[in-house]
């Protein structure tokens, strides 16, 4: 059956034989609507949240839905890439030509796949051979990112790259921004005295307010601030791409009005990489030679923005004057030589003895306290190379250097604290190789790839300065998915090439 047709074939149907035949019988829209309900209902978790949290209904947590839709997603995705597999090769194989460039061609096309593929694996060695295996695989009581969570994101991540339907991929982005858009307006009507409840019912995590100021159903500032890194990019790049004049004002509205949540939010790594994606966007537009000016208005728009929320509140100037002090505090730890392991034995030693220790104190406060945070990270890294200690178990060796928290405030570092080196790599190359695919194919990437890269740029910037979160993460991953079927050929589509060869063939 041409996977092409629109309704289901139900004599066929009837008469399936095999699971092969059965899941022909029934076109791939229907898949993909499915996908996008279960995304769908994942995206508006915030909104349930919030409606249920003032009826009184507290037991709700976005932790649920992520793993229902994860795990269904599996099987639904999986089925239909089984389907396509079936249509593309008449086997659930996909490598038929055995030649080193056909085998190298396919590698480099599907490598973020692949990486990611066995970055999920290490995670699972990683929970094996952990010094606390069941925390590891169920993961921590906040942070809920153990192997469990970790095979539920590589479920979201499926059903997404199982949707080739642009208009379906639109549709998914629109929701998220539509979704952002609410939670924004919900902080500003808190701001304003309204008791709106949003913060998610967890035990002991600020299960005593309504809300935390800013921070909308999130328990944390900067948990919020990675959502508004991927809504804002998101809503940008929709306003490149619309070519209605209504709703091109619509984003724009939305546009500004999620950067000033973002500049009250105070999170500075996430406007970071919202400059970050902006830039890129303005490249982008350059390169294709469509968009630039929507691009530049963009740009400009967040830089007023930042100049008048400057003025009112100074947040801007100071976060940048911090930055620039914690620098060069690094740097001049860096660059001071080693201290002698003997007693000064003048003045003018001594003095540059506590002149140095003054510095190393200040760089370790450097993004609130996030330098001392990395360098221990580090250390835990040395100590568990190739696997790390395990998902979710950096708490114990956190609490005996005195550390507050769990994680490094660095999602590289802790890949491979936690997983190991090689996890880490992996993952890297994985990202590598989706933005070199999107290098290639920038000129003819439909909207929504474009979309995706700016939102993933910015993600993975601000990334170099966050956690991944159960309630944040599985939207970037969204994101990704997005990119990679909109930068290359997504597994087991059937090109028009083959179509023809399978048509020739036909009609000898």
């Amino acid at each position: 059956m041409n996977a092409q047709t629109e309704t289901i074939d139900y004599p066929q149907l009837k008469q399936a034989k095999s699971l092969a035949e059965l899941l022909g019988c029934i076109p791939d829209r229907y898949f993909e609507k499915v996908l996008l309900f279960l995304l769908g209902v994942f995206t508006l978790t915030p909104v349930i949240i919030v409606a249920l949290l003032n009826c009184g209904i507290t037991f709700f947590n976005p932790y649920y839905p992520l793993l229902q839709m994860g795990y269904v997603g599996i099987v639904v995705a999986g089925l239909l890439f089984y389907k396509r597999a079936q249509e593309k090769t008449g086997s659930p194989i996909l490598i038929k030509n055995s030649k080193k460039t056909a085998i190298k061609q396919w590698v480099w096309q599907y490598g973020t796949y692949l990486c990611l593929v066995a970055v999920l694996f290490l995670g699972a060695l990683a929970t094996l051979f952990s010094s606390d295996i069941g925390l590891s695989f169920f993961g921590d009581y906040y942070r809920k990112e153990g192997l469990l969570t970790l095979c539920a994101y590589a479920g979201i991540f499926m059903a997404t790259t199982a949707i080739h339907s642009e208009q379906l991929k639109k549709r998914l982005v629109e929701m998220f921004v539509l979704v952002s858009l609410f939670l924004g307006i919900i902080v500003i009507l808190q701001s304003l005295g309204l008791p709106i409840r949003s913060v998610v019912y967890q035990f002991n995590v600020n299960d005593t307010v309504a809300f935390v100021p800013w921070t909308a159903i999130f328990h944390q500032i900067n948990h919020y601030g990675y959502y508004l890194t991927l809504g804002i990019l998101a809503t940008a790049g929709l306003f490149v791409a619309e070519t209605g004049k209504f709703r091109g004002v619509f984003w724009i509205l939305v546009f500004s009005l999620l950067t000033g949540v973002l500049i009250k939010n105070n999170s500075f790594g996430a406007y970071l990489g919202v400059c970050a994606g902006l830039v890129l966007l303005l490249g982008v537009s350059i390169r294709r030679k469509e968009g630039f000016r929507k691009a530049l208005i963009l740009i400009t728009l967040f830089i007023v923005i930042s100049i008048v929320a400057n003025a009112l509140m100074g947040t801007v100037r100071t976060n940048f004057t911090v930055l620039t002090g914690d620098l060069k505090n690094i740097v001049q730890t860096i660059t001071a030589p080693v201290q002698s392991a003997e007693p000064a034995m003048n003045q003018v030693e001594d003095e540059a003895a506590k002149a140095k220790e003054k510095v190393q104190i200040q760089a370790n406060k450097a993004g609130t306290g996030r330098w001392k945070i990395w360098s221990e990270s580090v250390a835990i890294i040395k100590n568990y190379p190739l696997l790390g200690k395990g998902p979710d178990n950096l708490g114990e060796l956190f609490r005996q250097k005195h550390l507050y928290g769990d994680r490094p405030h660095n999602e590289y570092l802790q890949v491979a604290a936690t997983m190991g080196i090689p996890a880490m790599l992996l993952y890297l190359g994985a990202l590598g190789c989706a933005f070199v695919a999107a290098a290639k194919a920038l000129n003819k990437m439909k909207p929504t790839g474009i979309i995706a890269l700016g939102a993933v740029t910015a993600y993975l910037a601000s990334a170099m300065f966050g956690n991944t979160m159960y309630y944040t993460y599985p939207y970037f991953l969204i994101f990704l998915a997005i990119l990679l079927t909109g930068a290359q050929k997504p597994v087991g589509e059937v090109s028009h090439a083959s179509d023809q060869r399978l048509s020739v063939l036909s009609d000898k």
